[in-house]
């Protein structure tokens, strides 16, 4: 498993290993802001892109995704 040590094996309080990992990645949390707002509006707005150009920019892709080129269609897919 990424970002977590196997060989804790420190237990405490019949809750198992003490050592925090990550719950819930923030792309996640931005593509499924993203898909929401895809969803409930008729044609995705500002805030569609700027969480697909926030997740690109965070992986490196310098290039962001103008707004108004995509369909409520194409950010479905």
């Amino acid at each position: 498993m990424k970002s977590v040590n196997q060989e804790n094996t420190l237990y405490s309080y019949g809750y198992g290993s003490t050592q925090p990992w990550i719950e819930l990645r923030y792309a996640e949390v931005l593509l499924n802001f993203a898909e929401a707002q895809n969803e409930a509006l008729s044609n995705p707005d500002a805030s569609v892109y700027t969480a697909i150009n926030t997740i690109r920019n965070r992986a490196g892709i310098s290039s962001n995704i103008p707004q108004g080129s995509l369909t409520k269609s194409k950010c479905a897919n």
